[in-house]
Formats: C-alpha cells, structure tokens, sequence
C-alpha cells in the first residue's frame, strides 16, 4: 500500500492517494487533509489551516463552507492535533469538550451528520505542517487500531512528502550547479577579453547577450549615463525597442530618482528585483516604461547598477514574462555581471583618457618648448620690444589663431598710454581701432579687476562686464565674436594684456586660457626685469654715494657697530671701540671674542651668540663687558642678530652701548632713595614722639602742677596725684623703649626675622594690648635686606593699625616660595577707601618705596567697614 506513495509524484498527489488509502482500509464515510497556509509555512500555534483534499464530501453548501473557511490551530480536532503533534480521536464531535469547537468547522460536521473522527498531525523536516483524518456517521465508531492505523499511514504520507521535497531540491542543486559552471565559463570568457584589452563595446554586448542566456530572461538591457548624467539605452539583447528613460539618481535631471526598477537600483547602490513590475510600488511609475513592460508582457524584472570610479555610471537590467522569476541568488549573479560591465567601462573610459592624455601632453610640449625659447630670450635678449613681438608670435600659434595682441602700459599710473604688440608682422588696421580701445574697459578691465583670464564666446551679449561703445563697436565692426583677455602682473601692479580674437563662436576653451595665462606670466617676467634693470641702473648711481654717508654714520654713532664670523672673530668694528676701550679699530679686528670681552662675562657673550645661531631672525639682548686698555671693564649693552649671505647664515651683527654712565646713575639713584627712605624713617619717629612720648610728658607737667596746688588745700587729693603721676611716667618710659627698638632692631642680623617680628608683636601687644597673631611659614633665612625690609613694612602696617583701625584683632603671617618670599598684615578694622588716601600721607607710599627700591611690590586691599589686608611680595633669588 506504501508503495504507492511514490516520492516522485507531487506533495498533493502524495496526500490525496494517503487520503483515500485511510478511507478505504477503515470503511470511514470521508476523510479530509488540512495544510497551513502557504506550502513553506509551519503551523505555528495561532496561525490558519486550509482544507487542501477532501473524500466523501458531497457537493453542496457544506463542502462549500469547509473549502473557504480556514481552521485556526488549536481550534477543533484538526487544529489540536496540529497544535499538539499527537493523534486525536472523538466518538462524538459536537458533544465533545476536550478540544476547543469552531463555529464553522461544527456547523459542516452538523450538516454532514459525523459523530467519529480521527486526525493525525503531518510532521515534515521537524514541523507540523498539517493533519490528515477520516470521519463517520456512526458514534464510537473507532478504537486505538484504527487510531495506530491513521498515525501510521499520516507518518508515510510525512515521509513521501519529505522525499520528494529532497528529490526536488536535488534537482535544484543540480540546475543552479549547471548554470554556476555556466556563469563561470562566461565570466572567465568576459574577463580573458577585458585581460586582453579589446572593444570594450564587444565586451558589453557580450554582457547583455551573457545575462539573458545565464538568467534564462526574455531580455536584457545595459543603460548607460551620459555627460550630463541622464541614463540612455546602451546595448541589448532581446528587443530591440528602446524606451525613454529617467535620469541617473544625483544628476541635474533627477526629479524622480526611483523612477523605473534601473532608477531604483542605481539610487540604492544594489540589485533591485519585482516579481510583478506593473504592480510594483516601490519605485515611481513612468508612462514608457510601463507601456514598454505591457508590450513584452513583462512580469518579473532585476536591474543592478554598475558602479563607476566617481559612482554610478549606468544599470544592468534582465526582465522575463514570468512572475516571480528571479530572486538573491539570480541577483549576485547579475551584479557580478554588472561588475564586469563596470570594467569594461572604467577601460574604455580610461583608453579614451590615455588618448586625450597624450594630445594634450604633446600640446604641452610643444607649450614647454615654445617657454623654454621664450625664456632664453628673457634672459639673453636686450631689446625687449622684439621679446615681447616673439611672445605674441607664440600664442597666436598655440592657440591656432592669428589675432593676438599683447598690449603693455606705458605707465601703470596712467593706464591711457599704452602700446600694442601684434602677432602679424604689419597691424594694417592697428590706427584707428588702437586710438579707440582702452585697457579699463571691457574684457580687458574685467581680466585685470579678476586678475585672471576673461573668456567670452559672445561678446556683445555678454553682460559680466562694463560694456564702452568704442570696444562693442570695434568687435562689431570686425566681425568678432569671441575675446579672450589674460591679465599681465608685476606683484600687485598691471602691467597689461595678453588679448585672443576671433570671429567663431566659443573659439576658445580653458586649455588656451592656460596657455595664453604662462605666456602672459613670461611676458611679465620679461617688463618687470627691463624695469628692474632700469631702477638697478639708477639705484647704482644712489649706492655709491650713499654708501660714504653709511659709513660716517656708523663711525659717527656713540653706540660700537660690529660684525663677527662664526667662529666669533671680528670682522668689523666702528671707531667708537677706541673711545671705550683704548684700542683702535684696526687692533680689534680679527681677534677673537675672548680677546675683547672681559673673562667674567665671556659666558653671557657666547651665549647670545648661540641665541643667534638657534634663532637667526631674532635679535637678542644681553650684557657683557669689554676690556680696557688699562685691564678695567667697560659695562656695554649689546643687540645683535644673524648675517645672512645667499640665505645661509655666515656670522652676526649689532651694535653695544656704554652703560658706565647708566650704572653710575643707577648707583646715585639708589643711594638717594636710602636716604630718602631715612628721612621717612626720622620724620615718623617725630611723629611718635610726638604723639605718644611729648603728649605723656605734657600731661605728666600738667599733674605736678595740679599736685603742687592741691597740696596744701586737699593733701589726701594731691596723694591720689602722685598715683595718675607714676602710671604717666611708665607709660612714658614704656613708649620710648619701644621707639628705641623701632629705631634700632639691632637683633635682625643676629636673631633672624622672625624672632624680631615677636619681639616687635609683643611690644606692640603689651602697649596697646592688641591681640595679634603671627605666623612665620619656613625656617631658613633670607638675604639680610629683604629680613630688613619685611620687618620694616610690618612695622609700619601695625603702627597705622594701632592708629588708624580701630582693630579687634590683627594676623601677620610670613612664608616663603622658590622665588619670593611674601608678608601678609591683615585686620578687621574700620578698613577705609584706598582711593581715597590724602595727599601728605606718606605711610603707604613708604611701605610701597621700601618693596620697590629691591625689586618687589605691594599690594593694598581695603574697603570701609571690611578691614585691610597689606601684602608685599620681595624676590629672594
């Protein structure tokens, strides 16, 4: 009986002889298979089933109803045993609740009358892909054998099916192994003729002719872009209609770029395919190409661009009447094709480059040669209006066109006056039009306002410049239609034009501009060397006699000029060496620097000659001294910088200055800003002696007075006196030690600064009983004047706060950096504005001439009600 399930015979033959088998060897009254929607779909849970074949179903409106309707999974017998992968069975369908009814299903088993059913689940390659079962009128009609025999015959049906999925895929493989050895073949065909560099265009035809025969297709096309980017049928095979096609995707054109399957396939960079192209929409329908597609009953179309070296450069298309006739497999293979379309192309386009490439080098040869003469004549030829005649003579040849001029300004500053130099050897009509032109009109303004080639192919149309009615007139009456105008420049200065004419339309191109711009670049070579020649003459003259007015200059000047080699040897000095040194001129030059600097400051000498030579282009500043005759130093303040001959350097130059004046002026001023700090020192110990020590003794004067009248009136009164008299005259004693220690803090130099600030805090502490916090932040010394300076400033930052502040507390801190050392006296006084210091106040200017005078600086902050903060910053190293 299984043997007539041939694995040869279709998946529904196979089912429909399973079926009536089933119905035959169980005496069933009908039986009925059920397939998941679509052949390849597996019945997952949740999707359809569809009856496919059906036995002893009579014709009428039930068998009607089950064909259309579709089983859910899981929904009656059918859809359980799908659902469940197991056999089942029911005695009484309606009447059974094991599995979940459908309204449909039940209403045919109603009309039908059937009671008994068994289903079977169709398992193929792993899936359930349906169910095969038998029915009966009859209630409790079957048993487990008829249930063992159902699953029995369900399992050969499966395993028929399988085979003959198997034989078929075989078959398949078989096919697509025969066409790949095919495809190979023509591949290594197409691609030994691209090896071989022959026709491109026999190489693209077999293309086409390979893509309909590989692809099995009615047709197939090669569409190609143009110049303009616009896609335009290039090869066939098949018919030989050509329809209108769109633009390429990025053209100028390209208002739809899906239009078509090749529009579509050329935007996305990939093979595109349809199996039904009228229908498809994907891409933008043109009228056409869709009346092309009716004609050839086209179904089932694939287009795959063909990429370029700049991108996509046309498409390969194959269409067939057959729907759904290729798919990713059939498009690997097209792009493959198209690939070796692509290089096809590429060559073609390159062979035509190489030979477009060899004339223009050829034209640049001769270009090369005609430059080379000309600029041999620059050099060698003193008459240079025959160079300039010579120069037209050759741009009348290269741009095969014997109108050319070159038209020179007489005087950049006047460009009315000019001259005109023609490629004819007599300029016949020169007079007349020559008067009439000008070099600040027309194109030839516009060539130099650019300061570039002006090309016009019609120049009375042309509206991109200023037109002058004596030019238009000129070109009318000469018939022209195109000008071209090349600029000639010396840097920023016209120098004139480089003019074409001709009376073809669009007779020049960028190619003769080029040409036309490196003769005009000659021709401005050659008037600017006649020019220079000329000034060079003139400027001779000028040399010579300014040389002598150099040189007393130098000789002249206070300052020493002079000029060493690289080896540090002088090579010239000025006389003024003999008024610093003792030493003339002559006894100084080709000694070395060794020899005229003083052994302590050599280093700083070679040292700004090792800037020079790092630095060439840089002048460098340093100090050295020179030796006297006498064996003193002479203190000079030196500038130099490199010296150049044909852009290599060859030594240095500068000039030195005495500083033995400067110093000693230096040394005056330093000495009267000590005594000038002196002097402020005695008039604020006036002041306190004044404030404090006079007033105590004024009132101590005052009391013995009191005393002496109280005495003999009220003794006990006169007592109590003596008592206010006695705490005067501590205070007294008390405030001049301490102006006694301001004056001469003799313990700094042995005690360091430190322990003098505590001493000082502590005097100030128990006078005014001030709190005040003092903090010192290292532990070695500095240098004697700075410990004297910070002692002073702080001195006087207390004083004006123990007067002026009016401070709860005060912080003196002290602490030293790799480079200063810094005091802070902060308080949190009464502050005031630091704008608005009186005239006459010198405690501030002080302290500020103090950090000054040894190259540090002050800094005040203050503002009123915030309290002040002085910070004085003195260099240590």
């Amino acid at each position: 009986m299984t043997g007539r399930f041939a694995p040869t015979a279709g998946r529904r033959r196979i089912l429909r002889d399973a079926l009536e088998e089933t119905v035959r060897l169980l005496r069933a009254d009908g039986g009925m298979v059920y397939l998941a929607v679509g052949p390849d779909e597996p019945a997952a849970r949740g999707g359809d089933l569809q009856l496919v074949i059906d036995a002893g179903l009579d014709a009428g409106a039930a068998l009607q109803q089950v064909r259309t309707v579709r089983l859910r999974v899981g929904h009656g017998l059918f859809g359980t045993a799908v659902s469940d992968g197991v056999v089942q069975v029911t005695g009484d369908y309606l009447a059974d609740e094991r599995f979940r009814h459908s309204a449909a299903s039940d209403a045919v088993v109603r009309d039908v009358g059937i009671h008994s059913m068994i289903a079977a689940p169709l398992h193929v390659n792993g899936r359930n892909v349906g169910a095969l079962g038998i029915f009966a009128i009859r209630r409790d009609a079957y048993g487990p054998p008829q249930q063992a025999l159902v699953r029995t015959l369900a399992e050969h049906a499966a395993l028929s099916i399988r085979s003959s999925e198997l034989i078929r895929e075989l078959g398949t493989t078989r096919r697509q192994l025969s066409r790949r050895i095919r495809v190979e073949r023509t591949l290594r065909l197409i691609t030994a003729e691209l090896a071989a560099l022959r026709d491109p265009e026999t190489v693209l035809r077999r293309t086409v002719d390979a893509s309909a025969a590989l692809l099995d297709a009615d047709g197939a096309r090669i569409d190609l872009a143009d110049t303009t980017g616009v896609l335009t049928w290039g090869y066939d095979a098949g018919t030989g209609q050509r329809p209108a096609l769109g633009p390429i995707p990025g053209s100028p054109d390209d208002s739809d770029p899906d239009e078509g399957i090749t529009g579509r396939a050329a935007r996305l960079g990939r093979p595109v395919w349809t199996g039904d192209y009228l229908a498809d929409p994907r891409f933008i329908h043109r009228e056409p190409l869709d009346a092309f597609a009716t004609r050839n009953g086209i179904r089932s179309a694939m287009a795959a661009p063909i990429p370029g070296e700049a991108g996509i450069v046309g498409t390969l298309t194959v269409y067939s009447a057959r729907p759904d006739d290729y798919d990713a497999a059939d498009a690997e293979l097209l792009q493959s094709l198209a690939d070796q379309a692509s290089l096809a192309i590429t060559n073609a386009r390159r062979i035509e480059a190489l030979t477009r490439s060899r004339s223009e080098l050829a034209a640049r040869a001769q270009l090369e040669r005609g430059l080379r003469e000309i600029t041999a004549g620059i050099t060698a030829e003193r008459d240079l209006d025959a160079l300039l005649h010579r120069i037209t003579v050759e741009a009348a040849r290269l741009t095969g066109n014997e109108r050319v001029f070159l038209n020179v300004l007489d005087d950049p500053e006047h460009p009315t006056a000019w001259t005109r130099y023609s490629a004819f050897e007599t300029d016949t009509d020169r007079t007349v039009p020559f008067d009439q032109m000008s070099l600040v009109d027309g194109a030839t303004k516009q060539a130099i306002v650019d300061r570039r080639a002006f090309v016009s192919g019609g120049y009375l149309e042309d509206d991109r410049f200023e037109h002058k009615a004596a030019a238009d007139a000129y070109i009318r009456s000469q018939g022209l239609q195109s000008v071209m105008a090349v600029p000639i420049f010396d840097g920023e200065t016209p120098l004139g034009t480089l003019m074409a004419e001709s009376a073809e339309r669009d007779a020049f191109d960028a190619d003769d501009a080029e040409r036309l711009e490196v003769l005009a670049r000659q021709a401005g070579i050659a008037m600017a060397n006649a020019r220079l020649l000329d000034r060079l003459r003139a400027s001779e003259a000028q040399v010579r006699g300014s040389e002598a007015r150099f040189r007393y200059l130098v000789n002249a000047s206070p300052d020493v000029v002079w000029e060493v080699d690289l080896d540090g040897v002088f090579t010239f000095v000025s006389d003024a060496i003999e008024r610093l040194t003792g030493r003339p001129a002559s006894e100084v030059v080709g000694r070395p620097m060794s020899e005229v600097v003083t052994p302590d400051t050599l280093p700083a000498a070679l040292a700004q000659f090792g800037r020079i030579a790092d630095d060439s282009h840089t002048v460098v500043e340093t100090r050295f001294a020179l030796r006297h005759r006498d064996g003193h130093g002479v203190p000079l303040e030196n500038f130099a910088t490199g010296v150049f001959h044909e852009g290599r350097l060859v030594g240095g130059h500068g000039s030195g200055r005495d500083l033995s004046e400067r110093d000693r002026l230096e040394k005056d001023l330093g000495r009267q800003a000590s005594e000038l700090a002196s002097s402020a020192e005695r008039a604020h110990l006036a002041r306190e002696l004044h404030d404090s020590v006079t007033q105590a003794l004024f009132a101590m004067t005052l009391v013995s007075r009191s005393i002496e009248l109280q005495l003999p009136r009220d003794p006990q009164a006169a007592r109590a006196k003596f008592g206010e008299l006695r705490d005067l005259q501590r205070e007294a004693l008390a405030e001049m030690r301490s102006l006694i220690f301001e004056l001469r803090p003799g313990s700094i130099e042995r005690d360091g600064l430190e322990q003098a600030l505590r001493r000082h805090v502590a005097a100030v502490e128990s006078r005014v009983g001030l709190p005040i916090r003092l903090e010192v932040d290292f532990d070695e010394r500095l240098p004697l004047e700075t410990e004297e300076t910070l002692y002073r400033i702080a001195q006087e930052a207390l004083h004006n706060i123990v007067r002026h502040a009016g401070a709860q507390l005060a912080e003196v801190r002290v602490e030293r950096t790799p480079r200063l050392a810094r005091l802070t006296v902060r308080d949190d006084g009464r502050g005031f504005d630091v704008a608005g210091i009186p005239e006459g106040h010198l405690g501030v200017a002080g302290m500020r001439a103090r950090a000054e005078r040894i190259g540090g600086r002050l800094d005040l902050l203050s503002a009123p009600g915030a309290g002040t903060t002085v910070t004085v910053e003195l260099p240590v190293a």
